[in-house]
């Protein structure tokens, strides 16, 4: 095929192929883009490398790449992964914040031997509070 004839078929008539070439954007993989591209139009070189700038300048953002989109959303939630607490006893993430009130229940019931006050969480999984 001829730079046209490859950038019509890249543009307008991709399948699965066309996700596979916007992950390899997302992920800058310009020696495996041009690869495939060569592979699925039988493009020369030269054609090839511009049809990648081509797809680059077109879905090189986040906001019109989705998979650039889901890796930021998957880094972000990785983070916010080591940065939630966590049980010391079961490793559980589904944990309740002890509410204000809770605890001054809790030391207006029992006094000085109220439990509540010096802990900030719950787990609802196995009930630990710390």
């Amino acid at each position: 095929m001829n730079y046209q004839q490859s950038y019509n078929y890249i543009f307008n008539e991709i399948g699965d192929e066309g996700l596979e070439l916007l992950d390899l954007i997302a992920d800058n993989k310009t020696d495996e883009g041009i690869m495939l591209i060569k592979n699925l139009t039988s493009c020369n070189d030269e054609d090839a490398k511009q049809l990648w700038e081509d797809l680059k300048d077109k879905y090189g953002t986040s906001e019109t790449n989705p998979f650039i989109l889901s890796n930021d959303v998957l880094e972000k939630n990785a983070v916010r992964n080591t940065l939630s607490p966590k049980c010391p006893t079961c490793s559980s993430t589904n944990l309740k914040k002890i509410s204000v009130t809770s605890k001054a229940v809790n030391t207006a019931m029992f006094g000085i031997f109220g439990t509540k006050r010096h802990k900030t969480f719950h787990c609802n999984n196995c009930g630990y509070e710390w």
